[in-house]
């Protein structure tokens, strides 16, 4: 997907305003993250230049903001507060994101 085709597509599938758990869209994305840096010292002329690692993500669509994705790893509503809540939160940068689609869920439709 080209970072237009994502931005699109999070315009799209993020609420702008989060009143129900049924507001939040199951997503699978893929995208580039860095490596842990290696602890020793190493020769110039022996680096590897990888690009990063490809990661692959599913967890629910949060936010799309200041150039970042929120995706949370669960979803639920408090038993005594009656508030919404997630868990696992993980913020993406929108620029690292490769692919982005709805996932499906078992016994679900989606718009």
């Amino acid at each position: 997907m080209t970072p237009l085709e994502v931005a699109k597509f999070l315009d799209e599938n993020t609420p702008s305003d989060i009143d129900t758990l049924h507001d939040l869209k199951p997503v699978y994305i893929k995208w580039l993250d860095s490596e842990q840096p290696n602890p020793d010292w190493e020769w110039l002329e022996d680096l590897d230049e990888r690009a990063g690692i490809e990661i692959e993500t599913l967890g629910w669509l949060v936010y799309h903001k200041k150039g970042a994705v929120g995706v949370a790893l669960s979803k639920g509503r408090s038993s005594t507060r009656g508030k919404l809540m997630t868990h696992g939160l993980l913020r993406i940068p929108a620029i690292a994101i490769i692919h982005i689609v709805l996932a499906v869920m078992p016994g679900k439709e989606h718009a």
